[in-house]
């Protein structure tokens, strides 16, 4: 693929960290990242802040996964696009964050996904979903991987929900969204972020 990200974007990104503080920041101010400020998004952001921070606190990285990152030698820069409001993020973000302490070569950066135009090169389906997750060469920034908006088993689980909810009578797009929302956590309940951990190893080290 073509060089579409600067060194600049990624001086400009935050770091995970930073970007966990922003999002606490702006929810005690009952405001989110992104356009949309609306009571519905400020809530679904505090509700992922606390999803952040247990995971961030409890997520064990598998012993496979630290056996291969401690050993890669090549420098490599994640750059992640989120906001605050996304329930997939709040899921994978900090455990692709934890992973990417494991070696020194990583480093995760940040980038908001309405204040940048990088999602356009790597949208799902014509859809800017996030989070993506996007492996670069730390030097050349060329990208070598890309992962998201969620693994793959879940993916392809909201795929059918969604083919199902749309041939529905009466489809209310609220009860929709609420409905889609309810099988994600509990996907990444009952998953306890095993899968995206093998996902990382195939997308994101090249």
């Amino acid at each position: 693929m073509s060089i579409i990200i600067t060194h600049e974007a990624i001086k400009e990104a935050l770091s995970y960290p930073a970007y966990v503080e922003l999002a606490g920041h702006l929810i005690g101010n009952r405001q989110t990242t992104g356009i949309d400020h609306s009571d519905d998004s400020v809530s679904k952001s505090a509700q992922n802040l606390l999803i952040i921070q247990d995971l961030l606190e409890t997520i064990t990285i598998q012993e496979q996964v630290i056996k291969i990152l401690q050993v890669y030698q090549v420098p490599l820069t994640w750059l992640a696009i989120t906001e605050s409001w996304c329930i997939d993020s709040a899921n994978s973000l900090p455990v692709i964050y934890k992973i990417s302490q494991v070696n020194a070569n990583i480093q995760l950066k940040v980038i908001l996904r309405d204040s940048s135009s990088i999602i356009d090169n790597f949208t799902t389906r014509g859809s800017r979903s996030i989070p993506k997750v996007i492996c670069l060469d730390a030097e050349s920034l060329v990208v070598l991987g890309v992962w998201g908006p969620r693994p793959a088993e879940l993916e392809a689980k909201i795929m059918v929900k969604v083919k199902h909810l749309n041939n529905a009578p009466n489809n209310d797009e609220i009860k929709r969204r609420e409905k889609i929302r309810s099988i994600i956590k509990s996907w990444y309940n009952e998953n306890q972020a095993q899968s995206i951990q093998q996902e990382v190893l195939e997308s994101l080290i090249p």
